[in-house]
């Protein structure tokens, strides 16, 4: 399936299109012309399902000298970058494809998401009506993850708790937005009567409504 993708490089944060023919990701290999350092925004492409992706290109205008990691949204048609410099707090950008295809200017998500949650990663349904952000609450701390909707007021609403990450007892999640339901896999530790007690971990999967 990956074809060329992989090599001897730092791959994160695929991200694939809706007909599934299209994967963006983030990657430190070496790249000519614009590369601007620390991890970057490629994407490959194949024919169809059954075929190999091919040899990936840098994403031209969407890079910057910190770690750009790219999140497609379910329709395809918005590409938002976590832009992580340092250990400072990522900054939330969104890009918009244009009649021709290629990706506009990065522009803010919404600035409100900065005061409300601390994004760690995040995922977006078609036309960015929904968010499901995997972080920490700036109000009360709680750690999982929210799920944000667009208001009539031109920004995301509050964020509602959809699972609560204690003592990292969750990780690596993943999440896809449709119309009607929110799924959820992750990974999550738990205590292994099997194992005398041992604390091991297993992948588990949630259907939420995504109606709110």
């Amino acid at each position: 399936m990956l074809g060329e993708v992989n090599g001897l490089h730092r791959n994160v944060a695929p991200s694939i299109g809706p007909q599934g023919l299209v994967l963006y990701f983030a990657s430190d290999r070496p790249a000519s012309g614009d590369a601007r350092g620390g991890l970057d925004i490629w994407r490959a492409e194949r024919d169809d399902r059954s075929s190999l992706f091919r040899s990936p290109k840098r994403v031209a205008g969407l890079n910057s000298a910190c770690d750009d990691l790219p999140r497609l949204s379910a329709d395809g048609k918005m590409l938002v970058v976590l832009r992580a410099c340092g250990r400072g707090a990522v900054e939330i950008l969104r890009s918009t494809k244009g009649a021709d295809g290629g990706w506009g200017p990065l522009l803010p998500l919404d600035p409100w998401l900065h005061d409300a949650l601390g994004v760690s990663d995040l995922w977006v349904s078609a036309g960015a009506r929904t968010l499901v952000v995997s972080g920490s609450s700036k109000r009360d701390g709680q750690q999982g993850l929210f799920r944000l909707e667009w208001g009539p007021e031109g920004r995301y609403g509050e964020p509602k708790l959809l699972l609560q990450r204690a003592d990292f007892q969750l990780r690596h999640p993943w999440a896809r937005i449709t119309e009607r339901r929110i799924e959820l896999v992750f990974a999550e530790r738990y205590r292994s009567a099997t194992y005398g007690g041992d604390q091991r971990w297993r992948l588990r999967g949630e259907v939420i409504q995504s109606s709110p």
